[in-house]
């Protein structure tokens, strides 16, 4: 059966039914992606199993069309002088 929804971390939620269904990482690798970015649209093909609603193709994925990232609230307030100055990786 084929499912249309949002990608939420690890489930692809389901327009309109409600029900979570489980995308494996082997299943995404197999349409050739390794990640899907939360908000983005998932067309797939899902079959019922003992643990519930499993994919078993992704037919399609749509990039989410919010911004990805909510700000960091610690940097909220900087110039943005102040945050280009700031080291990309912490200390050794």
């Amino acid at each position: 059966m084929v499912r249309r929804g949002a990608w939420l971390w690890l489930l692809s939620v389901v327009e309109g039914e409600g029900c979570d269904v489980l995308l494996h990482a082997n299943v995404l690798r197999n349409f050739g992606q390794s990640s899907v970015a939360d908000g983005s649209r998932v067309e797939l093909i899902a079959q019922e199993t003992s643990r519930g609603l499993q994919a078993v193709e992704v037919l399609s994925i749509e990039p989410s069309t919010t911004s990805a990232m909510p700000p960091i609230a610690d940097l909220s307030g900087a110039a943005t002088e102040d945050v280009e100055r700031l080291p990309c990786c912490p200390p050794a």
